[in-house]
Formats: C-alpha cells, structure tokens, sequence
C-alpha cells in the first residue's frame, strides 16, 4: 500500500511525494497500468471532479494505492494478473 500526492502523470507513470509511513517525503514513481488508471478515474468522477485531456487534474491530489488478491481468478490463466484497489484522500487533501 502507498499513499502519494501526485506531481505528474502520463501513460507511463505515476510521479509524486509517499505521503505517510516512515518513507513520507520520499519521490515515487509507479508504473501507469490500466487498473490503476481506470482506479484513478472512478474515484475523480465519484467526487464529480472533471479530467482533463492532459491528464493535470490529477496533479496535487492524493490517492492510496493498493495491490489486492484476486480471489476468484479464471482457470484458464497461467499467470494470475495483479490487481490495485485506488482510493482518492480527500481527507489528507486539507
């Protein structure tokens, strides 16, 4: 699990400040994966925030990201895919 106020985002990647724990302060970067993002994208439309094409919305809110077990994954797969839960922290934003 991390907490990060985000600095920048693009297609690739996350960039932001750990906020919390005994690395609060520290710069992170987290691989952009389409869980993450779609993650990202509900929580900002549950608070009726806009998205930009630019995608700088994001940029000083804070979000805990955290990897989850997929409890129920298909049979057919080989390779069980990692899953993240998002959550947007309006309550650290103030």
């Amino acid at each position: 699990m991390v907490t990060v106020r985000i600095t920048s985002v693009d297609n690739n990647k996350i960039v932001g400040l750990e906020i919390g724990g005994q690395n609060s302060g520290n710069r992170i970067e987290i691989p952009m994966n389409r869980n993450i993002y779609l993650g990202m994208l509900a929580e900002m439309k549950k608070s009726n925030i806009h998205v930009d094409d630019e995608l700088s919305c994001f940029n000083n809110r804070i979000f805990t990201i955290v990897e989850k077990d997929w409890k129920r994954p298909p049979k057919d797969l080989n390779v069980v895919p990692i899953v993240f839960g998002v959550t947007l922290r309006e309550d650290l934003m103030k």
